[in-house]
């Protein structure tokens, strides 16, 4: 029998700032990796942090490896810079890259983003 496997490239995402710099995320198995090790990895990305944070911590692990420069202090000042639309857009790039096995997390953390967003809105 004789299987195929479609192979999907690997997603990269482009930050653009208005001073004209830019970042490039990749998604890739080494950003994984990265966020394995951070904070009890994928089983803590839902956990009590905030979008925010979340983001923050997919920014340093996508730009990591074009951006050595780049740690979580900056990643972490660069969402404070966003609204919530961008960061949403970000953390639903992360889990699609991830592929279907990351489904479940990318539900949870729908829920949680519409839980903080009206929670801000009734604030």
């Amino acid at each position: 029998m004789k299987k195929i496997i479609n192979v999907k490239p690997i997603t990269e995402l482009e930050l653009q700032f208005e001073d004209g710099k830019s970042l490039t995320l990749r998604f890739d198995v080494e950003a994984l990796m990265h966020f394995n090790e951070m904070d009890g990895g994928m089983s803590a990305f839902i956990g009590e942090k905030s979008m925010s944070e979340i983001c923050a911590q997919i920014i340093f692990v996508g730009g990591a490896s074009n951006n050595q420069d780049l740690d979580i202090n900056e990643a972490r000042k660069i969402v404070s810079n966003m609204d919530i639309g961008t960061i949403t857009a970000i953390i639903n790039e992360f889990t699609e890259g991830m592929g279907t096995a990351q489904s479940e997390v990318q539900k949870e953390l729908q829920k949680k983003l519409m839980s903080q967003w009206l929670d801000k809105i009734v604030k």
